[in-house]
């Protein structure tokens, strides 16, 4: 075990010496890798993500005028939808207002109704009225004349029967 432990020994103090030689290969091959990645990598890699983040812009713009549009479409929605109730509640009133109008009309039209029929039934009472006062005058003279043949039996003549029906129809006349 100690030759293990020797051979290590020496190992690492081989490793801790500077070889500058070996400094400078190792200065090269890093600037080799510098310049690969640079070129190759880092170039690719930078203007990749430079397209990711126009990408993005240009997604997060479409996104707010998407938004916006939505936002106006919103509004004009509504809009729309403020003057639908207000048509709505004009039609209501235009209707309750016609038919308000209709109500009186039929209102109207029924008392002009009314007074057409009370006025015919006025005129067929005045009628029916005289139709009885002439049907009862007539009645009237043809008792008198009965009567007054009875009392007189002595006959007249046409003249003085023309003269005694007219002053007892002028009598009736009066007396009403």
């Amino acid at each position: 075990m100690d030759a293990v432990s020797e051979a290590i020994d020496k190992f690492v103090m081989q490793g801790m010496e500077i070889d500058p030689s070996q400094m400078l290969v190792q200065l090269i091959a890093t600037l080799v890798l510098f310049l690969v990645v640079f070129r190759f990598l880092w170039k690719p890699m930078t203007k990749l993500l430079e397209d990711r983040r126009e990408i993005i812009k240009n997604d997060l713009d479409e996104a707010k005028a998407a938004n916006q549009n939505a936002l106006d479409i919103k509004e004009q929605l509504e809009q729309k939808l403020l003057e639908a109730k207000t048509e709505a509640k004009n039609m209501i009133e235009a209707s309750k207002s016609r038919g308000e109008q209709e109500r009186v009309r039929i209102v109207q039209d029924a008392k002009s109704e009314a007074e057409t029929r009370l006025s015919r039934a006025q005129d067929d009472i005045s009628l029916e009225y005289q139709k009885a006062r002439n049907s009862i005058k007539d009645e009237i003279v043809e008792v008198a004349f009965k009567v007054a043949e009875k009392i007189i039996e002595d006959e007249i003549d046409a003249k003085k029967h023309d003269k005694i029906v007219n002053k007892f129809l002028k009598e009736v006349n009066n007396a009403k």
